[in-house]
């Protein structure tokens, strides 16, 4: 049911439609997805790793990673990490990462590298 409903772009030309919306809809170029991370408390993680799962507000918690596109999507969701890892975990997502290595136009998801990126342009308009 999960793949019915939160599906990543598989092939060029949904990736072209997306990052084509993204930039007449935002002025971002080359942009396919909007990642970020957020913490959801848990309850009884498992006592061998608790310590994996406490976060810096003093609770336990999983650091979840979505992934949406310009019309506000899931496009990908890792719940796979517990509190202590840290919000770069995009990396350690098998999907992203071979995503990020098969495209050839790096129109992808780029996380904090954007941010600079869009930092530095929005100060040179």
């Amino acid at each position: 049911m999960l793949n019915k409903y939160i599906q990543f772009p598989d092939t060029p030309n949904a990736r072209q439609a997306i990052s084509q919306r993204f930039s007449d809809k935002y002025r971002i170029p080359g942009v396919i997805g909007c990642i970020d991370c957020s913490h959801f408390r848990i309850h009884g993680p498992p006592k061998e790793e608790e310590h994996q799962y406490y976060c810096r507000k003093h609770y336990h918690s999983l650091n979840v990673q979505m992934v949406c596109d310009d019309e506000y999507r899931i496009l990908n969701v890792n719940a796979k990490f517990g509190a202590l890892e840290h919000d770069d975990i995009q990396d350690h997502d098998e999907r992203i990462s071979t995503e990020r290595e098969r495209n050839s136009t790096n129109d992808l998801i780029r996380g904090r590298v954007l941010r600079d990126q869009l930092v530095r342009r929005l100060q040179q308009q």
